[in-house]
């Protein structure tokens, strides 16, 4: 199970997320990335592009979710 906590145990997985945003063309048309990096290495895990949401933090999230059950 993915874990977006500081928190880390057998069956939990720590990563660090960050959130950024981008213009595009225009000033009020932002683009948001939310990013997952591996906690020890700073490596990207995954991203995703969209607005400044959960259900766009979630589709990651779920991602993340199905990588990490594929790896146990």
């Amino acid at each position: 199970m993915f874990d977006d906590t500081s928190r880390s145990s057998p069956s939990h997985v720590s990563v660090n997320q960050e959130e950024t945003w981008h213009y595009l063309k225009k000033k009020r048309q932002k683009l948001w990335l939310w990013t997952a990096l591996g906690p020890e290495t700073g490596q990207l895990l995954d991203w995703e592009g969209g607005c400044h949401d959960q259900a766009t933090r979630k589709k990651m999230v779920d991602r993340l979710d199905e990588l990490i059950s594929l790896l146990d």
